[in-house]
Formats: C-alpha cells, structure tokens, sequence
C-alpha cells in the first residue's frame, strides 16, 4: 500500500515540529498556555468574541475562560469592551502586541520549514513550491499575518 499525501505531510510536520516547539516555548517564555494561544489564534482570524466564544472554541468552562482572558488583558495582547448592543457582554479584541506575538510565531514557524527543506534540492524545493501555488486556490481560506495595524486594536 503506496503512503497517502497526509502521511508524507504528518512526516514533514513531525521533522518540524521537534525543532519548531524548542523555539517557540522560548518565545512564547512560558507566558502562553495553549488555550491562550488558541484564543489569540481564534480572536486574528474571527475579530471580537464573547467570552463564551472563547470558551467554546478552547474547550472549556466560561469561568476559565473568563480567567485565562483576564491573564490576556494583564499582559496586554487583548482588550476587552462592552458590547455596543449589550453592555451586559463583553467582547475580547486582539491588541497589537497579540498580534504581534502572532507574527513572530509565523516568522519562527516559516523559517523551520526553510531549516528542514535545506538539505533538499533546490530544483525540487521550486517543484514544490509550484505545486503548493497550485493547490492553494482549492484550500480553505485562511489569514496571513502580514501587516501590523497601527492602531491599539487589530
């Protein structure tokens, strides 16, 4: 039985995983647990959310979110407002140094993969590029942190 794409994509994820985590435990300097994470993730790609949002999308109860959004706040890489409809809801909003922090993962993630895919030829390294370029129109839409936004909210 031939190995399906998934299974050559698991290897290259594992390869870059192992160098990938070292670096990013460093950068994130313990301040992040990965709910935090997620939640920075989650609030860059949706906007505003509720603390029930977060809640749901981190698996876990409104209480702990409620905290692990307060810990966010503390550390200023996200705002929290009252909703303009309901002040009885809170909405949560990225700053610009969650944002920030956001981007420097991706800059530590990209230059990974250029780590592992060094040893390979670099004909075949634009095979793959082009490939990718191919495929991407058929991917699901995501976001690329490639700006910073001037102002205090992103």
């Amino acid at each position: 039985m031939s190995e399906s794409i998934g299974q050559y994509l698991d290897h290259l994820h594992a390869l870059v995983a192992t160098v990938l985590f070292p670096h990013m435990g460093k950068a994130l300097n313990g301040d992040f647990s990965f709910s935090q994470l997620n939640t920075l993730f989650l609030l860059y790609k949706q906007g505003p959310c509720s603390i029930a949002e977060i809640a749901e999308n981190a698996s876990i109860s409104h209480n702990a979110a409620s905290r692990m959004v307060d810990r966010l706040v503390q550390g200023g890489y996200v705002t929290r407002v009252e909703d303009q409809h309901d002040r009885r809801l809170k909405k949560v909003s990225l700053t610009v140094a969650g944002f920030n922090k956001l981007k420097e993962l991706q800059i530590i993630t990209t230059d990974v993969y250029n780590q592992v895919l060094s040893t390979v030829p670099i004909e075949l390294q634009q095979q793959l590029k082009d490939v990718l370029q191919q495929i991407l129109p058929y991917l699901p839409k995501t976001t690329r942190f490639v700006v910073n936004r001037p102002n205090e909210e992103v």
